[in-house]
């Protein structure tokens, strides 16, 4: 897994911690957890045993809510959404591969910082 895309599957502050030889341990099962080669290959069972995975993991989290969803209720700044998903939707309009999902997304993120913007 890309550590770009792996930023998305963890917690922020699990991320920041990565180099911290104490907490190293937690990034790296963050990384494990979602199997891209079962995604590739159509794989069901590994497909529903990665979420299943990331389903147990987010569960017995102490932080119950995203660094996206904090960026934009608690402090009140732009999310790294262009940065993280920008890239994953543009390339898939070039190729033609349909992510309506990813881009209701993307689009919802950035309406909200658009309000927050006139809000604030």
């Amino acid at each position: 897994m890309h550590t770009e895309g792996s930023v998305i599957f963890s917690a922020p502050d699990i991320y920041d911690d990565k180099a911290h030889r104490r907490n190293r341990w937690r990034w790296q099962a963050a990384k494990e957890l979602l199997d891209p080669h079962a995604f590739l290959a159509g794989d069901d069972a590994g497909i529903e045993a990665s979420w299943e995975a990331q389903r147990r993991y987010w569960r017995g989290l102490d932080a119950k809510r995203t660094g996206v969803w904090r960026d934009l209720n608690v402090h009140h700044r732009p999310t790294e959404v262009r940065e993280i998903l920008g890239p994953v939707v543009e390339r898939a309009r070039r190729y033609s591969v349909g992510v309506p999902q990813l881009e209701h997304l993307f689009d919802a993120v950035e309406a909200a910082e658009s309000a927050a913007r006139h809000d604030g």
